[in-house]
This record gives structure tokens, sequence and C-alpha cells, in this order.
């Protein structure tokens, strides 16, 4: 499943919703990733995907589109940098990685192909992250249409790598899973929960769904469940009537068993 959003509201979580903080992270590196389906590569304006911001100094990090461009934006309160990519498109699962590594760097990721890099430096001041929106800024505005689904954020810069193992389908719990500090996979109804482990953010749930959004069941092509781990096996000597075991007629005969 996914979430839908119809253009007309997201999901919000933070200080500024009254949800408390949620304390993400507070420094770079940091990185956001989600898989996305738009309806409209001709939207007016920007529409946001994922959106983190620092509730005390209006400063903010996140992915959106504009257009059928993909980007990485910062905003310190005053002017904004971006790094962009494309060409994205329409009625189709796409996935994005945003990697904000430091003040002149932002690096935009699609469908895992070579991140496109920004080196402009943005004066950031704050990366106490503290509201996480989806769908929509920090604000409640530039409202996305379509599907958003898989949330994750990381306490540290992806590779290349990283961001073609999730565009394949890998869970982000099975990338980089020791920096994962926050998933939302929103494939579930109902009050939807930071997954991740080991969690080293609060706990809080999303909130109820907001106007204009829905659960859908469009599903991205994500591998959910981790794969098990491979259990070791030794070999086993059957011991049937008469049938002494080579090793203990062994020490047997060495006068060590009993």
């Amino acid at each position: 499943m996914s979430l839908f959003f119809s253009g007309t509201g997201g999901i919000n979580l933070g200080p500024d919703f009254g949800t408390g903080n949620i304390n993400l992270v507070v420094s770079y590196p940091f990185t956001i990733s989600c898989w996305f389906y738009t309806t409209s590569v001709a939207p007016a304006g920007i529409k946001d995907l994922v959106n983190l911001s620092v509730s005390t100094t209006n400063e903010t990090y996140w992915i959106d589109h504009s257009a059928a461009l993909l980007r990485a934006e910062t905003w310190n309160g005053t002017s904004g940098q971006v790094a962009s990519t494309g060409t994205i498109v329409a009625n189709q699962w796409q996935h994005a990685v945003g990697r904000f590594v430091s003040n002149t760097s932002r690096i935009i990721n699609l469908n895992g192909a070579a991140g496109v890099q920004n080196t402009t430096n943005s004066a950031q001041i704050s990366q106490v992250i503290d509201t996480l929106s989806i769908g929509a800024s920090e604000a409640n505005t530039r409202f996305f249409i379509g599907y958003i689904a898989h949330v994750a954020i990381y306490n540290g810069a992806l590779q290349n790598s990283d961001a073609v193992s999730l565009a394949r389908g890998m869970s982000p719990l099975a990338v980089r899973s020791a920096n994962l500090i926050a998933y939302y996979p929103l494939c579930n109804p109902g009050v939807q929960r930071n997954i991740a482990s080991p969690r080293s953010i609060a706990d809080n749930p999303l909130p109820i769904l907001r106007t204009g959004t829905r659960y859908s069941n469009w599903n991205p092509p994500v591998k959910t469940v981790l794969p098990k781990s491979q259990i070791l096996r030794l070999p086993v000597e059957i011991v049937s009537a008469g049938n002494t075991p080579v090793l203990y007629h062994q020490r047997q005969q060495q006068g060590m068993a009993s």
C-alpha cells in the first residue's frame, strides 16, 4: 500500500503542529529517501515529497519536484539552494534520495542514477531537525499530488551504491541500517509509527490522516521483508543401536569417555 495525496493536504509531525519534537538529527550529514508516484509532472509550483525543518529558525531541508525536475533543496530562512535532476515521469513509481552533506553539498539521486550535486554555500545555521512533513511543506503548503511510500531518514550521507540498492527495491531496513533513524512505510492503514531499528529518535506516530490523504493499494516494488539469516548447520552423526559414534569410540579407546 501507499499514501495518496490529492494536492489539498499533507502529513505534518512536529512542535508547530502540536505533535511534539521528533528529535531527528542534530548535525550534518543526513539523507532522505522515498518512493513517489506523481500523477502530473506539470502542476503549478513546487510540490514537496518529504520536508525536514527546524521550527525555531525556519531552516528547511527537503525533496520536491518542480515540473519534471526532482530536487534536493535547502532554505536558510532567507534564501535557498537547489540540486536538481530529471526527468521524472507521471504515473510510474520512482525513487528519490536527497543527501544533505554540508552547507556546501546537497545531492539528489533519481532511480539510482548518479547523484547531481550543488555546492553553493547555503549558510544554514542549524540542523536540529524537529519537524517532518510528508506530501507538504513545513508551512502546510506546496501539496504533492500522487502517491508516496517508504519514507526513510538516515543520520549519514548514503553513497550512490546505497541509492542504487534502494531504487532496486531493497528495504530501508536492509540498507545502512545502523544509520536509519526513521522509517515510515505508509503501507498499512492506521497510526503509522517509526519502525527503524534500533530506534534512535522518539517513537512519535504520524497523526491520523489529514484532509486530502488516504491509503491506496498502489505499491512500489519494495522488498518489505528482510531475508532470513542463513542458519549455520553442523554435520550431525546419527547414533543407532549397535553403532558407536566414531569420536566417542576414539575417546573410549583413550580412556576419555565415560
